[in-house]
This record gives structure tokens, sequence and C-alpha cells, in this order.
């Protein structure tokens, strides 16, 4: 690998680094503004523990209806309700709780550093900064839709879930956007006429 290689990738790594402390600025500001507002509080928490060590005591996901129940036991439940989608961790899985904020930036970085490598591969058909930004943004979108808004449609999960996952997803591809699609940061040699774009462009 030539030093001009590990130099473009040194200011590759250095920018998903940035874009991850502003994506985990902006994840923190979402929870606590819009995706905090839509859980709603277990009152009697420690009898519902109870309640889930007696009924799931293993760690997985469980829906009512189950999506194997037949046409009218499912119409049935849909009736009665509440249906629900269950997510579960037994003790023997919440270690990961422990090293939750170190998980949490690793997997945030390696987003970052994939949006990057996105541009920089890119960067040949999308020369100015604005489109790429613009790109970045379309992505986002469309991941949000094709993931987060598909939980109410495909699954036992309130829109407004869905909508403030997307939402705080969007705006954390777009901030990566902000952040990585300068010149410097994927690759483009400085000091060449083709990476003094404009801004504005």
């Amino acid at each position: 690998m030539t030093w001009k290689a590990l130099a473009a990738l040194w200011r590759l790594t250095l920018g998903a680094a940035l874009a991850t402390g502003a994506i985990y600025l902006c994840g923190w500001v979402c929870r606590e503004l819009i995706a905090y507002k839509v859980v709603s509080p277990v009152h009697d928490q420690k009898v519902f523990i109870r309640f889930l060590q007696a009924h799931f005591p293993e760690s997985g996901t469980y829906t009512i209806p189950d999506p194997s129940d037949d046409d009218e036991t499912i119409e049935e439940l849909f009736e009665t309700g509440p249906v629900a989608t269950l997510h579960v961790l037994s003790p023997a899985d919440i270690f990961l709780k422990k090293k939750w904020s170190l998980i949490r930036i690793g997997q945030t970085f390696l987003v970052a550093l994939l949006i990057g490598w996105i541009l920089r591969k890119s960067r040949s058909a999308i020369e100015s900064y604005r489109p790429r930004v613009i790109f970045i943004v379309l992505i986002g979108l469309a991941a949000a839709l094709y993931n987060d808004m598909a939980d109410p449609i495909w699954v036992y999960h309130p829109w407004q879930w869905g909508i403030a996952k997307g939402f705080s997803h969007v705006a954390s591809w777009t901030i990566a956007g902000l952040i990585l699609a300068f010149d410097w940061f994927i690759g483009l040699e400085t000091g060449s006429a083709e990476s003094h774009k404009q801004v504005s462009n």
C-alpha cells in the first residue's frame, strides 16, 4: 500500500470518527426529545419482570398473534386486542449492556466508515459537495422507509415508534453526509483542480 493510499485511508477514518461523534450526539438528542417521549413506562416493573421470567425465560422475539396462527385465530385476537411484539433478553444475554457504550460507538463508527466508503467509491460520478449530501440523505431516507416504517406495517409496532426511529436515522445519515461529503475526507487529491469544487455547487 502506497503512502498516498495510506493518507487517503487516514483521512477517511478521521472523517468517520468525526461523523461518529456527531451522529452519537444527534442520536442522543433524538432519543431524549423524540424516541423516549413515545415510550410508555411500566409502572410495576418488578411484577412485570416476574411475569416475563415465568412465561418468557429465554431470549427471543415473541409476537401476539403468532405468525403460524390460522386466519380465524388472528382475526379473533385482532378484535379482542391488544397485539404485541415482545423482545426479551435473559440475564445470560444482558452482559452486553455492561459494554453497551463501546458497542454503540463501534457500531456507529462502522456505519460512518461505510458511508464514507460509499462516497469515496461514487466520487467520480458525484463530483461536488451538495449532490453528495443529497445522495446520502436519500439513502438514509430509503433505509428508514424500508426498515423503520416496515415495523408498523409488517409487525406489531406502533406508528409513533417507527416514525421516531425513522426521523432519528435520517437525521444521522444527513449529519454523516454533511461531514463526509467533503473532498478531503473521501480521498480526492488536495491541491488538484477537481478537489476544489465549491461547496455551493
